[in-house]
């Protein structure tokens, strides 16, 4: 009888532990986003790429480039804008995630 309760407890410790790696590895439920954190940055615009679908923030002699899609809102003095409004030299935060690597804006509000 102890062996058997030894076997049972031992077979179910090793499907607790193990069916979490076959769920990642098969991509049940994963999402093909499966890195997203949310961040936010403050700074100045330093390039805009209307094409491309780019704008460049420089934080601390640093330059962070961030995409945009049609979802990304833009907002000055709590007015909704378009991204040919904004100038290179405004001061801007810029809420955005990063999505496997990218830094991906969904919001830029421009500061007086």
């Amino acid at each position: 009888m102890k062996k058997r309760v030894t076997l049972i407890v031992f077979c179910a410790l090793i499907y607790f532990l193990t069916w979490p790696l076959y769920f990642a590895e098969a991509g049940h439920g994963m999402s093909k986003y499966s890195s997203i954190i949310a961040k936010k940055l403050k700074g100045e615009i330093v390039a805009i790429d209307m094409q491309a679908k780019t704008i460049t923030i420089k934080q601390n002699e640093l330059n962070y480039r961030f995409d945009y899609d049609d979802s990304t809102t833009f907002q000055k003095d709590k007015n909704i804008i378009t991204p040919d409004e904004i100038k290179t030299g405004e001061k801007v935060t810029v809420r955005y995630l990063e999505i496997n690597g990218r830094n991906v804006a969904r919001n830029v509000s421009v500061h007086p």
